[in-house]
């Protein structure tokens, strides 16, 4: 989803509520959210850089600013733009992204870590019983792509 604020206004509670937009934290509570929030780091990515590699740990990841290539042997590549969330599947199953993430010009990310977000589920049961529920139940992580069948070890983006 597109942002509608000014990046430079948004406070942690408005990343917050963009972390909703993913249909696996849609049910978590602001609280919830602004505690995946503030385990998260900020980071600036110039054009070209690379956020992720196929191989590397995933790591729950917020696009704030500018757009984020994801790219994987076979797969046709997706863009992910400012509100896209990235691997919360593949951060909780503690698997590989799987895909390598590279900036699309200047950006910003909140990137939490699987420890730091597992930190934060720990107090919250009821939201990691939601997140795991909603995973196993179909991987219902990522939007459905027109035009073609995704590939089902596609990255979780929304």
């Amino acid at each position: 989803p597109a942002v509608t604020l000014p990046q430079s206004a948004l406070q942690p509670f408005d990343e917050a509520m963009l972390l909703r937009h993913h249909p696996l934290l849609g049910r978590a509570a602001a609280t919830e959210l602004l505690a995946l929030v503030r385990a998260a780091r900020r980071l600036s990515l110039d054009d070209g850089e690379t956020l992720v590699l196929g191989d590397a740990p995933a790591a729950l990841c917020l696009v704030l600013e500018g757009a984020m290539r994801l790219e994987s042997d076979g797969a046709a590549p997706i863009v992910a733009g400012p509100g896209g969330t990235l691997f919360v599947a593949e951060t909780l199953a503690g698997s590989p992204a799987g895909w390598r993430a590279t900036a699309q010009g200047a950006c910003r990310i909140l990137r939490a870590e699987r420890d730091d977000v597992y930190t934060v589920l720990s107090d919250r049961v009821d939201l990691l019983q939601d997140l795991f529920s909603g995973a196993l139940a179909g991987g219902a992580s990522a939007p459905p792509e027109p035009a073609r069948e995704r590939r089902p070890d596609a990255p979780s983006t929304a």
